[in-house]
């Protein structure tokens, strides 16, 4: 408006925000034992972990600092998901799977697994900006991994009141995360 609009303005949240509602609970617990089954995936929460291209440089810091968060929260382990065919997730899941021993790799897959995969995690941890919103919409602690300051992220860590969430180095990932799992409950930022 102050820029001289003068049609009716309407803001309209970022569908993620909107996952919980899109994907009942049997399908995501039917992807789930698919995953369990042909992929892995732990029976105990792990942790969901996804990067890009952007994140290549940072991967043996990266895998040093989530086997400590492993470690110290006795987590089922570490899982790395891709977001896309793109911005080099492929790349970065395979750098973190042979830094980490014992992580799991999910193939590449639908909207459904990853989020059912986020929805049964311990907390996620990304670079991916769904990513982190589907985590917030089922609960999960997450940290936006924002290596290069992107405005979007720092945004989206503004609009939910959590700059706690935002990491730009390795090492602090488990003192982030334990910053984030401690705030508790956040369905209210969601509604």
């Amino acid at each position: 408006r102050a820029a001289g609009v003068r049609r009716e303005i309407e803001v309209v949240p970022d569908p993620a925000f909107l996952g919980s509602r899109l994907f009942p609970s049997p399908l995501l617990q039917k992807r789930l034992s698919q995953l369990r089954a042909s992929a892995g995936f732990p029976e105990e929460p792990p942790l969901v972990v996804q990067g890009n291209a952007a994140s290549l440089p940072h991967v043996p810091a990266l895998a040093a600092a989530l086997g400590r968060l492993r470690d110290e929260r006795d987590l089922a382990g570490v899982v790395i998901v891709e977001t896309g065919p793109y911005n080099g997730d492929g790349e970065f899941a395979q750098a973190l799977a042979t830094a980490l021993p014992g992580s799991i790799r999910l193939p590449p897959g639908g909207l459904a697994d990853l989020t059912a995969a986020i929805a049964a995690s311990a907390g996620f941890i990304g670079t991916s900006l769904h990513g982190n919103i589907t985590a917030l919409g089922y609960d999960r602690p997450h940290l936006v991994l924002a290596w290069g300051g992107e405005t979007k992220l720092e945004g989206f860590a503004a609009a939910i009141d959590n700059p706690d969430c935002l990491v730009e180095r390795a090492d602090d990932v488990p003192g982030a995360f334990e910053k984030v799992a401690a705030m508790g409950l956040r369905t209210g930022v969601v509604a």
